[in-house]
């Protein structure tokens, strides 16, 4: 399936997201904070969605989506915003600077957090929900 790059400072997210991800099939890449995303993506992991929080030491997600969307080679990478921060002018900010959507972590279950990953992740060729155009 898909390989997810998860950017999160907190160990117990990351696990979480990962082991989410990976029991759904995907491939999870992990990352403590922006500048280790960009890093791990310059060494040659090629993510299909990259999964970014905001609040992060050394880089936060802000800067490193603005570096994402700078960058040729990931500029079309979709980025979800998933924080803790339920804020409408850091919302504006995020979604102005490249972020594909914005979530705030108490605001969805942890239990359908793959399946709302669907709209965000590259369509399988068996997938029989890909509609011929």
């Amino acid at each position: 399936m898909a390989t997810v790059l998860v950017v999160d400072d907190t160990d117990v997210v990351r696990r979480a997201v990962a082991t989410l991800l990976e029991h759904d099939g995907h491939s999870a890449v992990c990352a403590t904070n922006g500048l280790e995303a960009l890093n791990r993506i310059k060494e040659g992991e090629k993510p299909d969605l990259v999964l970014l929080d905001l609040a992060m030491p050394q880089m936060g997600g802000l800067e490193a989506l603005e570096r994402l969307r700078a960058t040729p080679e990931t500029r079309d990478i979709p980025v979800v915003v998933v924080t803790s921060q339920d804020d409408s002018r850091m919302k504006k900010e995020a979604i102005r600077r490249g972020a594909t959507a914005y979530w705030v972590k108490s605001h969805f279950s942890w239990d359908h957090f793959c399946n709302r990953l669907g709209p965000y992740l590259p369509r399988r060729v068996d997938d029989q929900s890909v509609i011929e155009q």
